[in-house]
């Protein structure tokens, strides 16, 4: 898994969240694997930070007819010359957002950041085993199925004679239930109790010794 193809659980939610109005009372957290099983995903409902009538209600992505005003606290940093709002009235520049680095005392300007460095997890998986029978010499499993009606489909798929480590998902779309899919993935290793190579060469003399 974790290939940058796959379709896991919790990368579904996480692009189904970007499908709605942008807010910041959902907390999220993720666990990545260093051993390449699939990312695990979690969300804390919490209230949002808006800190006033009109914010409170923009945050939560609810549009309000009204004739009663809603106030919404004075802005003083201006946006078309580079600067953010800080929940404390302070501004900061907007190209120090998502630094790593504190601006904002509340830390307003790296609220909301998506840090992730897949260079480094993808070299580090790649070079951290013997790739010559795990990577080259192995089956990639995949079946596009057609279940219909009855709900299952059985098949049969071929077990590498190589000792195999499969991660197993499944996803499906249906014309009434829509998409579904596998919430969490079935670990397959398929190594066998006992098993031995035996090499030898195909034609050998008489009282021939081969090292």
């Amino acid at each position: 898994m974790q290939a940058g193809n796959e379709l896991t659980y919790a990368k579904v939610i996480t692009k189904m969240m970007t499908f709605d109005e942008h807010i910041n009372g959902t907390l999220k957290h993720d666990w990545m694997s260093h051993e390449g099983y699939p990312d695990e995903l979690i969300y804390f409902p919490s209230s949002t930070y808006g800190i006033d009538a009109n914010r409170t209600f923009e945050y939560a992505g609810l549009v309000v007819f009204s004739d009663f005003e809603l106030t919404r606290r004075p802005n003083y940093c201006n946006m078309s010359q580079g600067l953010g709002e800080c929940l404390n009235g302070r501004c900061y520049r907007l190209s120090k957002r998502c630094d790593y680095y504190r601006d904002c005392e509340d830390g307003t300007d790296e609220a909301g950041c998506y840090y992730e460095n897949s260079t480094e997890l993808a070299l580090f998986r790649k070079f951290r085993f013997n790739r010559v029978q795990r990577q080259y010499e192995n089956v990639w499993v995949w079946k596009d199925v057609n279940i219909g009606p009855h709900g299952r489909y059985i098949f049969n798929v071929d077990v590498p004679a190589r000792p195999a480590h499969w991660m197993v998902s499944a996803f499906s779309m249906s014309p009434t239930l829509g998409f579904g899919m596998l919430n969490k993935a079935i670990d397959y290793v398929g190594v066998l109790p006992f098993f031995i190579n035996v090499e030898m060469p195909t034609i050998c003399m008489q009282a021939q010794v081969s090292y």
